[in-house]
């Protein structure tokens, strides 16, 4: 994270098992995440602890499927 980049051994180490577009778009969501995450704490938006918490997905899923 610090140098904002994978190294090689990392991007071949997932290319034994993923395809370049996999690849690609795990890292466009993960720089998506980075930045939003960034977003949020420089406005002090706090996470959402309610019913669409991510903490609380499986709780609210399972009570979905009931």
């Amino acid at each position: 994270m610090v140098d904002h980049k994978a190294s090689e051994e990392a991007y071949w180490g997932l290319r034994a098992y993923y395809s370049q577009n996999e690849i690609a778009e795990a890292t466009h969501l993960a720089g998506h995440s980075a930045m939003t995450a960034m977003y949020l704490a420089s406005l002090d938006i706090p996470l959402d602890e309610g019913i669409a918490s991510w903490g609380r997905l499986t709780e609210v899923q399972d009570a979905v499927e009931g």
